[in-house]
């Protein structure tokens, strides 16, 4: 981190998908869909489940059936992925009055926080995935760090935010 002088809002960031990264996802569980069906199709024994559930052959193929149905949506999401994240001009805004960010990574449709109406900001981390969690008085907004081009916009929304909630860079009255 750098410790220039805070930009001045209003502040945009490109929000959406990364295409490689959603190539990526869709690329492998296509992979698994195909191997899934494959297995589905060609099964010829039943299967038991954590020593709870026994299925028999065809049972054991609608379970695969399944897993091969739940691959190919995750694909499918991936494909609508690459599509939004080279087509998309979704853009994350921080003004010195509100949080304007698209409801989540696939919608056009954005949501808009006053920033009087937040109570608390909390960073989250799961499995690597960082994102920054704005508590308001009508719920909350999670914003991913993987929607931002790279991790130094994150951090500079983040910074801006914090800064303008601490009062430092708070519009003068006159």
């Amino acid at each position: 981190m750098q410790n220039a002088p805070a930009s001045p809002l209003p502040m945009t960031f490109p929000y959406k998908p990364k295409p490689w990264l959603m190539a990526l996802m869709a690329f492998f569980m296509t992979i698994c869909t195909s191997v899934m069906l494959n297995t589905s199709q060609s099964n010829t024994q039943g299967m038991r489940l954590f020593n709870l559930i026994d299925l028999d052959p065809q049972g054991a193929s609608y379970f695969y059936g399944f897993l091969t149905a739940l691959c190919a949506l995750i694909a499918i999401t991936g494909f609508v992925g690459i599509w939004v994240g080279t087509t998309s001009r979704n853009m994350l805004k921080l003004t010195s009055e509100a949080v304007i960010c698209p409801k989540f990574a696939f919608s056009s449709r954005s949501v808009t926080v006053p920033l009087n109406n937040i109570t608390r900001i909390r960073r989250t981390s799961v499995q690597h995935q960082v994102s920054l969690r704005i508590h308001h008085i009508n719920g909350s907004l999670s914003i991913g760090r993987q929607m931002f081009l790279n991790n130094e916009e994150f951090e500079t929304f983040v910074d801006a935010l914090t800064n303008h909630l601490a009062g430092e860079n708070a519009p003068t009255s006159d």
